[in-house]
């Protein structure tokens, strides 16, 4: 059998994780958002239902 040897005990510092902040959404302008999402032959239905999902979530926090 071969014997572990242990992990050294110092702690590893994760690197800072930066994702960028999305800019807000201009939420007066909804269906043009719709309009992009729908109209992009990338994203596949999953993602698209997701992002449609967000957009109404943020249109209904707004109100």
């Amino acid at each position: 059998m071969a014997q572990r040897h242990p992990q050294p005990t110092t702690p590893q510092t994760a690197p800072a994780v930066t994702t960028p902040t999305p800019p807000p959404l201009d939420l007066s302008n909804i269906p043009q958002l719709l309009q992009q999402l729908l109209s992009d032959p990338n994203l596949d239905p999953h993602t698209l239902a997701q992002a449609i999902e967000r957009l109404l979530l943020a249109q209904t926090l707004q109100t």
